[in-house]
């Protein structure tokens, strides 16, 4: 449905995925009123499947609403598009500005320019999660609480669990920001494909300053996104915990994670320069990466296909220390393969 409302594929994806973190906020606050669901979750469909019950009291009868909401939302696409012109959307474009912002002469001001939206996007997503996450806090403290069983056979320290739970949602939301650096590093070849690198550098823009200047915004947007995120994930702990400390230690805990990005966006970087037609394996890492986050533990994959994972290797802050080996190696190949990158799109030939 969104594919029929603006005229590019990534205005399109953007919206359903802003749709998609709204449902998932609306699920987890309203998970947060009522462990079972109150009457806000109904509003999000990610909780009708959570209403099925399994393997508690089965009931079908709530899927059944998310294959209304399908044939609803099928039948009005095709109805939009029978109302669009072939190639755009319903919402017009606006016209560009007769003339253009002083900033855009600058590599960096345009590669800005240039990702403004998908940086907006991912950081308003991540943010979301953030402080999704960070209310299931106080959930989680009160559920151990209320177990007995638990509370009766084991000391447990109530602060260190809501700082394992805190460091694992971290994790979580790094995850974003990797694939949020490849995309934006991807959109490097995007722009030489589509023949407006050759014309930027027939404008007398040297190659290292157009490649160097567009991961450097890269790699800033990148720190805002771990900044932001990480301090979205501590207000939410510190709402449900009153503890004010969060949001600056989780803030600070996620730029930890800045190694790893720029290491997998280095890699990216370096397929892009070196062997443009194979920059799409990026997003294999990015699966590798997220799989090994989230099933490598309940698999047992061996030590040494946990470490493929520059994720994996970044200490779990705040529930463990600084590890500056980790760091420092993780740092040093992502510079490496960025001067790598550089190196080779500065002796390739243009793609287009």
């Amino acid at each position: 449905m969104t594919a029929q409302l603006t005229e590019h594929a990534r205005a399109a994806s953007g919206a359903a995925l802003a749709v998609l973190g709204a449902a998932f906020l609306v699920r987890g606050t309203g998970d947060v009123l009522e462990p079972t669901g109150s009457w806000l979750s109904w509003f999000s469909p990610l909780a009708w499947a959570q209403q099925t019950r399994m393997y508690v009291d089965l009931r079908w009868w709530p899927l059944a609403l998310s294959a209304a909401l399908t044939l609803v939302l099928l039948a009005a696409a095709v109805v939009l598009a029978q109302h669009r012109d072939l190639g755009a959307g319903l919402r017009a474009a606006r016209p560009g500005p007769a003339a253009a912002r002083g900033s855009l002469l600058s590599v960096t001001g345009l590669a800005h320019r240039l990702l403004r939206g998908g940086f907006l996007g991912w950081t308003a997503g991540l943010v979301l999660f953030g402080l999704a996450f960070g209310t299931l806090a106080d959930s989680l403290e009160d559920s151990i609480a209320d177990i007995p069983a638990i509370t009766d056979m084991l000391v447990v320290d109530l602060d260190a669990l809501t700082e394992s739970f805190a460091a694992a949602m971290l994790s979580y939301l790094a995850l974003g920001v990797v694939a949020f650096a490849v995309s934006a590093v991807l959109r490097l070849r995007g722009e030489e494909e589509a023949g407006r690198t050759g014309l930027v550098l027939a404008a007398g823009v040297p190659r290292l300053r157009w490649w160097l200047g567009w991961l450097a915004v890269v790699g800033v947007q990148a720190l805002l996104a771990l900044l932001l995120s990480g301090a979205a994930l501590g207000a939410g702990v510190t709402a449900t915990t009153g503890e004010t400390s969060w949001t600056g230690e989780l803030a600070v805990g996620a730029l930890a994670y800045a190694p790893a990005v720029l290491a997998v966006g280095g890699l990216t970087a370096a397929l892009v320069g070196i062997v443009p037609r194979a920059a799409g394996l990026s997003w294999a890492v990015v699966a590798y990466v997220v799989f090994v986050a989230w099933f490598g533990m309940l698999l047992d994959l061996p030590e040494w296909a946990m470490n493929l994972s520059p994720v994996q290797l970044t200490p779990l802050l705040p529930s463990e220390g600084w590890a500056a080996a980790p760091l420092l190696g993780l740092s040093t190949a992502g510079l490496a393969l960025v001067a790598a990158a550089a190196a080779g799109f500065r002796r390739r030939d243009l793609i287009g």
